[in-house]
């Protein structure tokens, strides 16, 4: 039997569940089961290899999220953000050669439209203000990091919360 003969029942204007209910299967309804929705494109700047790369699998098993890109610092985010245009960009407040902060500036000066969520070890006072300054999505404790708390960030997906997931 072909994939479309399966489906073939789905595709009538109405199938009946069960005494009393009744559901609507449509071909538009097949599809979006069959489509997924296309991964968030993320980039991960931290100069910690370790945190990349545990970011990067927490995300990219989460299904919705793909790793594009890795920096292991501001300076080297800043020139490839506006090449790879991420869908959003991870970025550690505390690095080596620049700040978080101050790269998220530069990143968003050079694209305006480019989305920072900023991350770091501890949950200072000061980050929601330095958020809110910079024009970054918001922060989300390194601890704290995942598909559920990015989704959060971004406002997408169920039970979305502020933008501060420390």
């Amino acid at each position: 039997m072909s994939a479309n003969e399966e489906l073939e029942p789905l595709r009538s204007a109405e199938r009946p569940l069960n005494e009393g209910h009744r559901a609507l299967f449509t071909s538009q309804t097949v599809e979006a089961y069959k489509t997924p929705d296309p991964a968030i494109r993320v980039m991960i700047v931290d100069d910690q290899p370790v945190f990349r790369e545990v970011a990067r699998a927490l995300l990219e098993s989460d299904g919705q999220f793909d790793v594009v890109a890795e920096a292991d610092g501001g300076t080297e985010a800043v020139a490839l953000v506006p090449q790879i245009q991420p869908d959003v960009v991870i970025m550690d407040i505390q690095m080596g050669d620049i700040s978080g902060i101050e790269a998220t500036r530069r990143i968003l000066g050079k694209s305006p439209d480019a989305s920072v969520v900023l991350t770091s070890m501890t949950a200072e006072r000061e980050y929601p203000r330095l958020v809110r300054e910079i024009g970054a999505l918001g922060f989300i404790a390194k601890r704290n990091l995942n598909g559920a708390a990015l989704r959060s960030v971004l406002g997408i997906g169920p039970g979305t919360l502020p933008a501060m997931a420390a």
